[in-house]
């Protein structure tokens, strides 16, 4: 239920931009592969939109 509210969370913050993974390593444990769009979050949150960052 927490991981399930955390990724609730994430999608929500970063409107679907970010990207997390899970998966088993194979000497054993977890690994969750976090990727935040930190510099187009921060562009679009100042109005500044750049067309490479925007991907057009």
């Amino acid at each position: 239920m927490g991981i399930a509210n955390c990724l609730k969370r994430f999608k929500f913050y970063y409107n679907g931009m970010g990207e997390i993974n899970f998966s088993n390593s194979p000497l054993g444990g977890a690994i969750v592969d976090i990727h935040i769009p930190y510099q187009r979050y921060e562009q679009e949150r100042n109005g500044y939109k750049n067309e490479a960052a925007d991907g057009r």
